[in-house]
């Protein structure tokens, strides 16, 4: 109970800390107070940072089992806080898939693996260099790079971005500054011949850059004109009648397969499972540790006691990093609830390969059945919550939101 309770206050401190990050990232986004913003994500990062700690102290007082009924907890704790703190509201489809987590998660972690045997030096070599473990291992680590790179491309193709006349001033104050050194050491060099010859090459190039100019918003002007009902003329580019106002475009080409909204549900899913599987293998590192620690196979220096040192350290940060990239593209209520379901059949799923843990189904087939059905339930909800958010509806509202900011 002690193990459970501390992971439960682990999960508040999460939960809280993301919806600040998540702040943060939304005053960065309309261009608020670099302060104001900066405060809010820090203290984001400390209670996240706290959190990690009592994620360790509970590994080491309870089973992986018996620490995933903290999820559903956590889950209602971030929904109530983003919904009155960041005005973040679902629809009836997705409450219900978040509501699918509760008997979901109560099914799975009743019918979990109770094993809890924390393994030596040798029984871990035997474990985690077993077929299996690689398997599962590799496999998930090439899902990962896939799905990152996946994500990477379609956020990028799918966001948004202003392109105004600031943007355009600091570009040509940049640029006249270049032609001004540029002048400055040719006429160092130049005879008054020269120079002149220089002077006059240089108006010719700025008059005809003017005239191309011209001729360039004379079209654009046409074409609007033509179209002045549409306000898409081309896909991928929100139009503007007065030009003077930001337009909103996108990044990628306008052809580009990774440009459609609807596929926003793949980087939805994407962030919380990477960050779910290295949060999961560091987690199991700790109980490794604490194998080691509890059977005195601590002493002296072998590889098999650094690696789970390294892996705990750098999933961590992944985990981390990850779910934070997701928290920055979507609102938290989607991340939050997919990373706590996803780190708990990750950390069932690690458990049960790596340490072995599935080994107590062996004699109980309609157990480990019941476990699989309740790891489905939360897949729906998972499938409810994902598809209830139109992704190509949140897309034109971010565009209209660019052009009046």
């Amino acid at each position: 109970m002690i193990g459970v309770g501390v992971n439960t206050l682990g999960g508040f401190s999460t939960a809280v800390g993301w919806c600040l990050q998540k702040e943060g990232h939304n005053k960065s986004e309309i261009g608020s107070s670099t302060v104001y913003k900066s405060l809010h994500w820090w203290i984001g990062l400390v209670m996240v940072i706290i959190s990690q700690p009592l994620y360790i102290v509970s590994q080491t007082l309870a089973n992986q089992s018996t620490l995933g009924i903290v999820g559903p907890t956590s889950i209602i704790v971030h929904v109530l806080f983003a919904r009155f703190y960041l005005h973040e509201i679902l629809s009836w489809c997705e409450i219900a898939g978040i509501l699918l987590f509760v008997p979901g998660t109560i099914i799975t972690l009743i019918f979990a693996s109770k094993h809890n045997d924390l393994l030596d030096k040798d029984e871990f070599k035997e474990k985690f260099w077993a077929p299996m473990s690689q398997i599962y291992l590799w496999g998930n680590v090439v899902g990962c790079f896939i799905l990152y790179f996946l994500s990477y491309k379609i956020i990028k193709a799918t966001t948004p971005i202003k392109k105004d006349e600031a943007q355009d001033q600091d570009t040509d104050s940049t640029t006249n500054k270049e032609n001004i050194m540029e002048d400055f050491e040719a006429y160092s060099n130049f005879t008054p011949k020269q120079t002149e010859s220089l002077i006059r090459r240089r108006q010719m190039k700025s008059r005809a850059s003017q005239e191309s100019e011209l001729v360039a918003e004379n079209s654009d002007d046409e074409l609007m004109s033509d179209d002045s009902d549409d306000s898409r003329s081309f896909i991928g580019l929100k139009t503007n009648t007065n030009m003077r106002e930001p337009c909103t475009i996108i990044q990628e080409d306008n052809k580009s397969w990774f440009s459609d909204p609807r596929l926003k549900f793949i980087p939805l899913i994407a962030y919380p499972y990477i960050g779910a599987f290295m949060g999961s293998i560091s987690t199991c590192m700790v109980r490794v540790i604490t194998g080691f620690v509890q059977k005195g196979h601590h002493k002296g220096f072998d590889v098999i006691y650094v690696l789970p040192c390294f892996m705990i350290i750098f999933c961590a940060l992944m985990s981390y990093i990850i779910v934070n990239k997701g928290l920055k593209a979507f609102d938290s209520v989607y991340v939050a609830p997919l990373f706590k379901i996803g780190a708990m059949i990750a950390s069932l799923t690690t458990g049960g390969v790596i340490l072995d843990e599935f080994s107590a189904y062996k004699n109980e087939p309609t157990r480990f059945k019941f476990f699989i059905g309740g790891c489905v339930i939360c897949l729906i909800g998972i499938i409810l919550l994902v598809m209830g958010n139109d992704f190509s509806e949140n897309t034109e509202k971010d565009e209209k939101k660019g052009n009046k900011d």
